[in-house]
C-alpha cells in the first residue's frame, strides 16, 4: 500500500513518541559548526599552528583513519534519522533497535564523529579543542533529553539506559 504525502506529513507532525529536545540544540549545533570550521580551516590551511604534529603521524595514516570516522559519522546519523523519521510509525514508542542499541543518542554521536574525523585528517589542535567543546555540548543536551525521555517512558527508558551507553559506544563498568 502506497503512503501518500499527506499521510507522511501528518505522521511527522504528530510524532507523539518524540520526547523533545533542548531549545538551544539546533542553534548551538550551528554555532559550534561555524566555530569548528573557522578553527579547523585557519589552523589547517592558513596559520599551520599544528603542523609539527604531522611529522609524527603521516598522511597515509591520518587520511584513512579520518575517512573511516567520517564514514561512521554518516552511518550513525543517517541510520538514526531513518529510524526516527523514515517511516510512519503505527504504534509510537521508544526506539531501541539498530544504532539505538549501540548508543542512546546516535545522531549526536555521529555528528561528533564528523568533527573528530576532520580534526584527525589534519591533526589540528585548535579544532581538537573545539571537538572537546562540542562533545561537552552534546553531553549536556543529551542529559537534558534524558530527563524528558525518563518522564515520557519511565522504567522502560531506565532499563534501556542501564544497558546502552549514552554518547560513546563503550560500556564502562562501575563497581
Amino acid at each position: 500500500m502506497a503512503i501518500t504525502q499527506q499521510q507522511l506529513d501528518e505522521s511527522l507532525n504528530n510524532r507523539n513518541n518524540l520526547a523533545g529536545e533542548h531549545v538551544f540544540t539546533d542553534t548551538g549545533q550551528l554555532i559550534l559548526l561555524v566555530i569548528f570550521l573557522v578553527a579547523w580551516i585557519t589552523d589547517s590551511f592558513f596559520f599551520h599552528y599544528s603542523d609539527f604534529l604531522k611529522s609524527y603521524v603521516p598522511v597515509y595514516v591520518r587520511l584513512p583513519a579520518g575517512l573511516a570516522f567520517l564514514t561512521a559519522s554518516a552511518l550513525f546519523v543517517l541510520s538514526a534519522h531513518k529510524a526516527v523519521f523514515g517511516k510512519i510509525v503505527r504504534e509510537p514508542g521508544l526506539i531501541t533497535r539498530g544504532v539505538f542499541s549501540i548508543v542512546r543518542h546516535p545522531m549526536y554521536f555521529g555528528s561528533w564523529l564528523f568533527f573528530f574525523g576532520l580534526m584527525l585528517i589534519t591533526l589540528s589542535l585548535a579544532s581538537a579543542a573545539v571537538c572537546v567543546l562540542i562533545f561537552v555540548f552534546y553531553y549536556l543536551v543529551s542529559k537534558y533529553e534524558e530527563k524528558l525521555l525518563l518522564q515520557r517512558y519511565g522504567t522502560t527508558y531506565e532499563e534501556y539506559r542501564t544497558g546502552v551507553p549514552m554518547l560513546f559506544p563503550l560500556k564502562i563498568r562501575r563497581k
